[in-house]
């Protein structure tokens, strides 16, 4: 009987030791694909900081993914040169694994400087639209590239769109107008 007891004694110590073992290891499983989220999160953000110092403009034209690791730069850049820098940038950030550079060169992409020119004169539009009465500035998206913008949205009247269309027309640096605001229909 005493031999009996033992092992029931220990089949209920052996049963909760392998609850553990399974409550554990099921614990780490679920953490491991979180911290592997977390930590690609990490590894591209450092990557997106390094890449910000090569050139401010860059961190809007060049995506940066991590997946366990491995980076994968994509998008555009201007030179050669800047590619390679951005690249030699992105390299040697901890965790990271491997790099992918996806990256295009196009002499098209935007510098700094036209990327901060554009930023001024949306925030000049923005700023003339929303004085106009009976314009509500929320109801239209203005974009600008190299002088050239776009309204989309949605105003109530073909007078509106007229209103914000001459009101752009007007604001210092604009180059073309292009207008897809729609006019409500009642």
């Amino acid at each position: 009987m005493i031999g009996f007891r033992g092992v029931q004694r220990g089949k209920p110590a052996l049963a909760l030791a392998l609850a553990a073992a399974c409550v554990t290891g099921c614990s780490n499983q679920d953490h491991s694909p979180a911290q592997a989220v977390a930590d690609d999160a990490l590894i591209t953000a450092q990557v997106r900081a390094k890449i910000a110092m090569v050139d401010p403009a860059t961190v809007g034209l060049v995506h940066v993914t991590s997946q366990r690791g491995v980076v994968t730069l994509s998008g555009k850049v201007k030179t050669a040169k800047e590619r390679t820098d951005v690249e030699n940038a992105a390299r040697g950030v901890s965790g990271e694994k491997a790099l992918t550079d996806d990256i295009v060169v196009d002499p098209t992409a935007p510098t700094a400087g036209e990327m901060e020119s554009d930023l001024a004169l949306s925030a000049k539009i923005h700023t003339a639209l929303a004085a106009q009465t009976g314009i509500n500035v929320a109801e239209i998206h203005v974009d600008v590239h190299r002088g050239v913008v776009k309204l989309s949205g949605e105003l109530p009247s073909a007078a509106h769109r007229e209103v914000a269309d001459q009101t752009v027309r007007k604001v210092p640096g604009v180059v073309k107008l292009v207008d897809n605001i729609t006019v409500a229909s009642h």
